[in-house]
């Protein structure tokens, strides 16, 4: 499969931490459901989001994300990431190697500067309201966000979000110039959970033999 394991953990991070964007467009209804849920998440201080993974053919995966200011962590069975908000630490036990890389606050790279990212969405997308979806006997609300940038992992984004809670129940990805589909189902979302400095820097003694490949 073309799109390999660095877009697609792009993909990953842009929905699961992407959730905190500010969309500005001329579609009112999308705008007014898109900054309900600026707005509910921007009130923690920490959220943790439990959630199911699949692109399409391939088996679904589950992991959690946590999010606290310009830090997060992501854990998977086969892939975790760790940033602090100036590095980003990416370890795949399955080869024993953990990359870093530097944050570049000018950069456009999903995973090197992702609140970058965040705080351009409203640059980099066009959004409109695609009306009700019955999913499991809820009517949940669906917006279509599709990238201005032709250079885009990317060519669409459908987020389904649930009216009454404001927040997204899941997201699909069409990958461009393939028919792949990236489905993003979000189980659980705990607000204001502890956090601490070392939970977004990848911890090397627990890891001995590790292989470090440092981009910096």
């Amino acid at each position: 499969m073309a799109f390999h394991m660095r877009n697609w953990r792009s993909v990953l991070l842009a929905v699961l931490l992407g959730l905190t964007c500010n969309l500005v467009s001329a579609d009112p209804k999308s705008k007014q459901l898109l900054d309900g849920m600026t707005a509910r998440l921007a009130s923690y201080k920490s959220y943790e989001i439990s959630f199911a993974f699949a692109m399409q053919g391939t088996a679904q995966t589950s992991g959690t994300v946590v999010v606290s200011g310009n830090c997060y962590r992501v854990k998977m069975p086969d892939l975790e990431v760790y940033c602090d908000g100036k590095i980003c630490q990416t370890y795949i036990p399955s080869n024993k190697e953990v990359t870093i890389e530097s944050l570049d606050p000018n950069g456009n790279n999903l995973v090197a500067y992702f609140v970058r990212f965040l705080r351009m969405y409203d640059q980099d997308f066009n959004h409109i309201y695609r009306g009700t979806q019955l999913v499991n006997g809820k009517q949940l609300e669906v917006v279509k966000l599709t990238p201005k940038s032709p250079d885009s992992d990317f060519s669409s984004i459908q987020l389904e979000l649930d009216p009454t809670t404001k927040l997204p129940v899941k997201a699909s990805f069409i990958i461009r110039n393939e028919s792949d589909t990236v489905g993003i189902s979000i189980r659980n979302l705990k607000p204001n959970v502890p956090v601490s400095s070392s939970m977004f820097t990848f911890d090397r003694s627990k890891h001995p033999g590790v292989e470090v490949i440092d981009f910096r």
